[in-house]
């Protein structure tokens, strides 16, 4: 087949042609073959698929020459395609040029792959993509860029690669990608893989590894709290390192986003009240994040005026959301101290009011010690009954009169706020009464001459202690 769109000599059939179109009609258009020679074709080729009309009067056609006969030179444009497509399909296939495809259909062991208008091709499903395809149907509809890698003489068998100019383009990035690749570089990613112990991240030709702890400023059980598979991420290089395997790349996601305890001393501050989750349960204290990165200590001396807490799960539960009060802020150890009690009223507030020297108070036992026992007058309030105070001699002897739970009522001795400590005595209160008991047998001798008999003191005083 000859191709001759600039003519030298006397037009042949099989031809290529180019020339102008000078008239359309309704069912013939003419062309401008140049040398006073014209050429005639089909109205209809020169519309589109829709059956709009795509060329108009003076544009410029190429058509294939169909026939000659009595002068009449008969064109086709539909027929100059195929034949100019066939001819550039081998030129494609002989130079490496990628050619455009659109998926049309699956088929056993691949797809259906239109080119050059409607030329039919195969791409086995092993070389559609780099990745393994689990769902062939999600290319279907879709227009790629193939290499044609078989081609049979006559045209008809094409067989085409997606997966060859890949592995190529990949090829070229990472020669790219290794040129700018160093430490503190920040790139944007693909997530590939979710593990355990991190993600796989595709650098676009690279793969590097975001460990589960380069992954939040907040501490994380797993990766796939953050991310998944696909997702697209920013990330730091932390390092390279060439193995026996190749080059092996420490990304970071937490690094490549600003520290959260930017936040601290500006969105945080001391003596104020904010509400964050609770993160982690130890029995010294619970975390508790403020924010994201942000993550602040409630000891358990500081959870409860009521109670001495031995766990944190006793007071909080694990993702409860509580308000804390940020007690102190250690910028140098990024520690942040917080408090529930400091919330609420403390006891011991004005209880040198409420429990004045020489009041009565009543409480339960709560433990014995060699040196006394402690009675809990109220939530929060704890007092000392020393054993000099009880009246009783040995450990034993207190631990066998007072069990825990048992109710006392004793005379206040003394009350130190500051130094959280109120001091009991039942001899005191023995004493008092004794001494009531007294004054009031003194009042009823005064009372002698009305002719009642009131018995002894001795009587009288027995009679209080049984009240």
């Amino acid at each position: 087949m000859l191709d001759r769109t600039t003519r030298r000599g006397p037009i042949e059939q099989g031809e290529i042609v180019s020339g102008r179109l000078i008239s359309i009609s309704q069912d013939w258009a003419f062309v401008d073959l140049g040398g006073k020679t014209e050429g005639v074709l089909a109205t209809r080729e020169l519309k589109d698929p829709s059956g709009g009309q795509q060329y108009k009067v003076g544009d410029l056609v190429e058509a294939f020459v169909a026939s000659i006969r009595g002068g009449e030179i008969q064109l086709s444009l539909s027929l100059g395609r195929q034949i100019k497509d066939e001819n550039s399909l081998f030129e494609c296939h002989q130079q490496g040029v990628p050619i455009e495809g659109r998926v049309t259909a699956t088929n056993k062991g691949g797809f259906e792959i239109s080119v050059f208008g409607g030329r039919r091709a195969f791409c086995p499903i092993s070389q559609i993509d780099i990745a393994y395809t689990e769902d062939p149907s999600v290319h279907v509809g879709q227009t790629y860029e193939f290499k044609i890698v078989e081609l049979s003489s006559d045209g008809k068998r094409i067989v085409l690669s997606r997966a060859a100019l890949l592995r190529q383009e990949r090829k070229e990035r990472q020669e790219e990608l290794r040129e700018q690749l160093e430490e503190g570089a920040i790139f944007e990613g693909v997530v590939t893989s979710v593990q355990d112990y991190g993600a796989f991240v595709d650098l676009g030709g690279l793969e590097g590894l975001v460990h589960v702890s380069e992954m939040s400023w907040r501490r994380l059980e797993h990766p796939s709290e953050v991310v998944k598979q696909g997702d697209t991420v920013t990330v730091k290089v932390l390092g390279i390192k060439q193995t026996d395997k190749g080059q092996r790349i420490s990304l970071s996601m937490r690094e490549a986003n600003p520290h959260p305890w930017i936040a601290v001393g500006t969105k945080f501050v001391e003596g104020e009240t904010y509400r964050g989750t609770v993160t982690r349960l130890e029995p010294y204290g619970a975390f508790v994040e403020l924010g994201p990165g942000v993550e602040g200590l409630i000891h358990v001396s500081e959870m409860s005026w009521e109670r001495r807490i031995k766990h944190a799960s006793e007071i909080l539960s694990l993702g409860e959301p509580v308000d804390a009060y940020i007690k102190s802020i250690d910028y140098d150890k990024q520690r942040i101290a917080l408090s529930l009690k400091a919330l609420k009223k403390d006891p011991w507030q004005e209880a040198a009011d409420r429990y004045p020297p020489g009041s009565t108070v009543t409480g339960v036992v709560e433990k014995v010690e060699p040196f006394g026992v402690f009675v809990q007058v109220e939530a929060g309030i704890s007092a000392l009954l020393p054993g000099s105070e009880s009246q009783t001699g040995t450990v034993q002897d207190l631990r066998r009169q007072y069990p825990a739970g048992r109710e006392i009522t004793a005379t206040v001795l003394n009350v130190d706020p500051e130094r959280r400590r109120m001091s009991l005595s039942l001899k005191a209160m023995e004493e008092a009464q004794a001494d009531k008991a007294l004054k009031e047998f003194q009042k009823q001798q005064e009372k002698t001459s009305s002719g009642q008999v009131f018995g002894t003191l001795g009587d009288l005083f027995a009679d209080k202690l049984k009240r």
